[in-house]
């Protein structure tokens, strides 16, 4: 290695200029827009819950109901790395609105539905949707705000979400009583609008040169790693179609579930090894995979966003099956689960902007939320308001401590070049856990429902009765005098998958001890601050890699090794 070459690459750090930031009015209404595009999909994700009997009687389509969630979800997860891909290739702004575009097409399908299998196409288009909705906020966050201040913005993003969640429930029983069903989705249009035009009109990106004319049409459609979409997204699907049909639609042993197991694990060993092939080229380059913190917090997320749907999905049921709350009522008994992850996640945010380390929150966070998760189990028919509302908090407040931190990770270890394919990998596996989560529970549910009920002989009482007449429906087909028995069943079998989520939540601890200790404070060269190694004013080896790597994001996707581009600052705001 020669002289001038080792001292070209600094060079090239020190001639780009500071990168500069949004302010005042613009940055507030980019803000503005990212946190309505984010709340629409987070309503889109619970407004659906209230209004799904109403929507069944007009179609008619009980067998149905499953679709509605699972088709949204099936694409909104499958999804999350191709997004990841079109980010980093093509226009960040415009990629955003093209996912927003896409989310409100499926609203309006939805909207104008005239038989459920319209319903589901709908929530199929808008699931794609919100897989870059999801991830591209956190994206455009990342390029519009220092690092230093990255997670505390992205915990208001975060916050968002939890707010939704509440509100969502409540809007679409408003809606679904007063007006029309349809205007769960319609509700999405308004908002879709305001959304983008702030964005058309606030957002200003440095622009990318164009992949389509400096690659050709061969070269770009090999970036976009067509062999990797055609091995990762069915890999995905047939994983979700063996969760939501296994031990309900069919049988665990059934011909349909283990050859939906057997081409997952083909199509996703295929995928891996595609990867691996194409190297920098692939959707997720073995270097990003292999990194240790995006290895750790990909599987943190799991365990810890997985426990936190898992619990937010059965402690609804369990206030309507045992403590026999209407369905609204429920909703309202889980605002102390929600609310103080939203506090959480903003206690965390908050926090790691303060004192520069995202580590400590997450530690604090396996730390209080097995225990809330262990408070959970104890859970009875006799439980006392304070008790349970008190456990929520514990377990939503811990939750929230870690819930938003993953992506503040990917920013941190990645260079600015690769944050979009970290943030996208994060988000996936926050699906993921929720959706595998909730689909073993729901498994267990069933089965101890049905073990324990038959076990107690209740005479013309049928397990498989009590299941499908659902969480409060059970008491219409159980003779007044046994219902309290099948209360305590109901009972026994949710602090099952209470188990589950305090032995998910304990595993945490686990990635959670393997994440490097990286700071977000901003550096002299503008990027995440790491222990200095002596005092020697020339730069290190790991200064010089840092620098490049962070010019090496002007690059247009092409992985070309050595490829600079001095037109503008590393990926960030510059006008």
């Amino acid at each position: 290695m020669s002289q001038p070459s080792a001292l070209s690459k600094p060079q090239v750090a020190q001639s780009s200029p500071t990168p500069s930031y949004p302010t005042g009015f613009t940055f507030g209404m980019t803000l503005f827009a990212l946190f309505i595009s984010l709340f629409c999909v987070a309503l889109d994700s619970t407004i659906i819950a209230t209004a799904i009997p109403r929507i069944t009687d007009q179609f008619h389509a009980l067998q149905d109901v499953g679709w509605y969630g699972s088709s949204y979800l099936l694409t909104k997860c499958a999804f999350q790395l191709p997004f990841g891909k079109f980010f980093r290739l093509f226009s960040l702004k415009w990629t955003f609105l093209v996912a927003l575009f896409i989310f409100e097409i499926g609203s309006v399908v939805c909207a104008a539905a005239q038989s459920s299998e319209m319903l589901i196409v709908g929530r199929t288009i808008a699931g794609i949707g919100c897989a870059g909705i999801s991830s591209g906020g956190l994206i455009i966050i990342a390029n519009i705000t220092p690092m230093e201040m990255r997670a505390t913005y992205q915990s208001l993003y975060g916050g968002i979400f939890g707010i939704a969640s509440v509100v969502g429930p409540l809007v679409g029983g408003a809606f679904t009583d007063k007006v029309s069903w349809r205007w769960c989705f319609y509700i999405n249009l308004p908002l879709g609008a305001v959304s983008a035009a702030f964005i058309i009109f606030s957002l200003r990106l440095p622009s990318k040169p164009n992949p389509l004319k400096e690659q050709g049409i061969l070269g770009l459609l090999w970036n976009l790693d067509p062999i990797g979409f055609i091995l990762f997204v069915p890999s995905i699907i047939c994983l979700l179609f063996t969760l939501q049909w296994g031990g309900t639609t069919y049988a665990w042993k059934s011909g349909q579930i283990i050859a939906l197991f057997v081409v997952f694990g083909i199509t996703l060993i295929a995928f891996v090894c595609s990867q691996i092939w194409l190297g920098e080229v692939g959707t997720v380059p073995p270097r990003i995979a292999k990194q240790r913190t995006i290895f750790a917090s990909s599987l943190f997320t799991f365990c810890l966003a997985g426990t936190f749907f898992l619990l937010s999905y059965f402690i609804p049921i369990y206030f309507q099956a045992v403590k026999g709350a209407t369905a609204l009522k429920s909703g309202i008994d889980t605002i102390p689960l929600i609310l103080p992850n939203v506090i959480g996640i903003l206690f965390a945010g908050f926090g790691t902007s303060k004192i520069g380390y995202y580590v400590p929150f997450i530690y604090l966070a396996v730390i209080i939320a097995p225990i809330g998760a262990g408070l959970l189990t104890t859970l009875r028919p006799n439980t006392s308001v304070g008790k349970w509302i008190g456990y929520q908090i514990l377990f939503g407040f811990g939750s929230g401590c870690g819930f938003q931190l993953p992506q503040v990770a990917a920013q941190v270890v990645l260079p600015p070049r690769d944050i979009p394919m970290g943030i996208s990998v994060s988000m996936l596996f926050q699906g993921l856990g929720g959706t595998v989560l909730i689909s073993a529970a729901n498994n267990v549910l069933n089965e101890k429902l049905l073990h324990y009920i038959n076990d107690l002989g209740i005479s013309g009482v049928n397990g498989m009765d009590v299941i499908n007449a659902g969480a409060t429906g059970f008491r219409n087909v159980v003779p007044a005098e046994h219902v309290g028995q099948v209360v305590e069943a109901y009972n026994q079998a949710l602090r099952k998958t209470f188990q589950i989520a305090l032995i998910m939540a304990c595993l945490s601890a686990l990635p959670a001890a393997m994440l490097e200790w990286k700071s977000v404070k901003k550096g002299s060269s503008g990027s995440a601050e790491t222990k200095p190694k002596g005092n020697s004013a020339s730069p290190s080896t790991s200064d010089i890699e840092k620098a490049t790597s962070e010019v090496d994001y002007l690059d247009t996707g092409r992985f070309d090794v050595g490829h600079h581009d001095n037109r503008d600052t590393y990926g960030t705001l510059a006008r």
